[in-house]
C-alpha cells in the first residue's frame, strides 16, 4: 500500500481480491462482496476506509519505472558531467600553455623592440652631442682667439698709457650675441664705468623714471646684482645720497635692498590713495591739450592702480579719459567709436576735433563806424564815474521796502511796542 493510488470505491475485483488475500481473508463473491467484506477488515483494523488510498499494480510498475528512469539519468548525468570536467580541464590547461606561449612570445619581441629603440636612440643622441660638442669647440676656439687679440692690444694700450684709466667694457653686437673686437680708438673713446650712460638721481625726477632709464642701461651693459648696486650708489646725489648713508656698508652691494629703501623714500606705491583721489576729480583743464589729459590721466591710472593686471589699467584709464573730456560732443563721438586703447582713444578724439574745427563756418564780422576822435580811454572813465557815483540801495527783509534795513524798520518797531501792551 502507498499514499498515491486508488479510494475503496474505485477498485477493481482484482485489485479487490489482491487487498484481501494480503489480509488472509476470503477472496469469494462478487465485487459487491468483496467490497464491504474489506471495509469491515479496515474498520476493525481500525483504518478509514473513505481515506486510505489503495496502490494498483499499474501504480506499482509506474513506481519502478520512474525509480529505474531517475537512476539511470543520474547515472548517465554523473558520467557526462566527470567527461565534461575531464575535457573542461584538459581545455584549461591547453589554454594555459597557449597563454603563457604567447606571453612568452610577446615578452621576447618587446624586449626586441625596446632594445631596437634604445640603440637608435643611443646613436641620435650620441651624433648630436658629438655635433654640439664640435660647435662648441668651434666657438670657444673662435672667443679664445678674440679675447687673446683683445689682451694684447689692451696690453700695448697699457703700456703706453701708464695711468690714465681704460675701458674694458666688451661691445654686444645686436645681431648674434657676439663680442666684436675692440680697437684702440674705440677704447680711448669709452667713457668710465662710473659714467656709462647712467643719469644722477637726486630726488627731483621721479623714482620710476629714473629706475626705468637704470634698468634699460643694466640690460644693455648686462650688469650683474652686485655691479648694479655699485652703480646705483654711485649715481644718487642730494636727498638720495642721505638715503644711502642710511644703509650699512655690508648691504650697499644688495641691490635689491637699495631699491626698497629708495623705493620707500621717494617712490609712489605707498600714495595710491592720492592718485585714486586726483583721478576721480581729474578733468581737462580749459587750456590743457588733449595729448596732455591723455598722458596724465595715464600716470594716475598706474599710479592708483599699479598692482591690476595690464587689461584693468587699460580700461579704466579710457574710461577716465573718456568722462574728463571738456567737450561734450567728442566725448560722444569717441564712446560711439568704443576704442579699444587708450592711444586710440586719444587718436580718435584728435580726428573729431580736427574735423570739427575744418567743418566750422568763417566767423560772420559786422562793421561799426566810429566817430572821429572817440577814444576808448574815455568809455571807460564813464563808465567808472556811473559806478562811483551809483549808491546801494538797501532793502528791508522785514518790510521789504528800500532805504532802510531790518534792524531799523519802523514796522518791527511797532510790532514790538504792541506785544508789550
Amino acid at each position: 500500500m502507498a499514499s498515491s493510488g486508488f479510494k475503496l470505491a474505485d477498485l477493481k475485483v482484482a485489485d479487490l481480491k489482491r487487498e484481501l488475500e494480503e489480509r488472509d481473508l476470503d477472496t469469494s463473491g462478487t465485487k459487491t462482496v468483496l467490497a464491504n467484506r474489506l471495509k469491515q477488515a479496515m474498520i476493525e483494523a481500525g483504518e478509514d476506509p473513505e481515506i486510505l488510498i489503495f496502490e494498483t499494480e499499474a501504480s506499482k510498475l509506474t513506481k519502478v519505472l520512474q525509480s529505474n528512469l531517475t537512476k539511470t539519468l543520474e547515472e548517465k548525468l554523473n558520467s557526462n558531467s566527470k567527461t565534461l570536467e575531464e575535457k573542461l580541464n584538459s581545455n584549461c590547461e591547453t589554454l594555459q600553455n597557449d597563454l603563457k606561449s604567447m606571453k612568452d612570445e610577446l615578452a621576447t619581441e618587446f624586449n626586441l623592440k625596446i632594445c631596437r629603440i634604445e640603440e637608435e636612440f643611443k646613436k641620435q643622441l650620441e651624433a648630436g652631442i658629438n655635433g654640439c660638442s664640435k660647435q662648441l669647440e668651434d666657438k670657444l676656439n673662435d672667443y679664445s682667439k678674440e679675447f687673446g687679440d683683445r689682451i694684447r692690444i689692451l696690453e700695448e694700450i697699457a703700456q703706453r698709457n701708464k695711468g690714465s684709466e681704460t675701458c674694458t667694457e666688451s661691445i654686444v653686437s645686436p645681431e648674434d650675441g657676439k663680442p666684436e673686437l675692440i680697437t684702440e680708438p674705440q677704447l680711448n673713446s669709452c667713457p668710465p664705468m662710473s659714467n656709462a650712460g647712467v643719469p644722477t638721481f637726486d630726488g627731483k625726477m621721479t623714482w620710476e623714471d629714473f629706475r626705468t632709464l637704470f634698468e634699460t642701461a643694466a640690460a644693455v651693459h648686462r650688469w650683474p646684482s652686485s655691479t648694479k648696486a655699485s652703480m646705483l650708489c654711485l649715481s644718487l646725489r642730494g636727498d638720495a645720497l642721505k638715503v644711502l648713508q642710511t644703509v650699512p656698508p655690508a648691504e650697499r652691494q644688495n641691490y635689491g635692498e637699495l631699491v626698497r629703501r629708495l623705493e620707500m623714500r621717494f617712490g609712489h606705491k605707498h600714495m595710491e590713495l592720492v592718485y585714486r583721489s586726483q583721478l576721480r576729480s581729474r578733468h581737462q583743464k580749459s587750456n590743457e591739450s588733449l595729448q596732455e589729459f591723455e598722458a596724465d590721466i595715464a600716470r594716475l591710472v598706474r599710479g592708483a592702480y599699479s598692482t591690476c593686471d595690464e587689461a584693468v589699467c587699460e580700461n579704466l584709464s579710457i574710461d577716465k579719459f573718456l568722462d574728463g573730456l571738456r567737450d561734450a560732443e567728442t566725448q560722444q563721438a569717441v564712446k560711439l567709436a568704443r576704442p579699444k586703447t587708450l592711444h586710440e582713444a586719444l587718436t580718435q578724439a584728435l580726428e573729431f576735433e580736427a574735423v570739427k574745427q575744418s567743418v566750422q563756418g568763417h566767423a560772420r564780422l559786422r562793421g561799426v563806424c566810429v566817430e572821429e576822435g572817440f577814444k576808448i580811454e574815455d568809455v571807460v572813465q564813464r563808465v567808472l564815474d556811473a559806478l562811483k557815483n551809483r549808491k546801494k540801495e538797501i532793502r528791508c527783509w522785514s518790510c521789504g521796502e528800500l532805504g532802510h534795513p531790518r534792524s531799523k524798520c519802523p514796522d518791527r518797531a511797532s510790532r514790538g511796542q504792541m506785544q508789550e501792551n
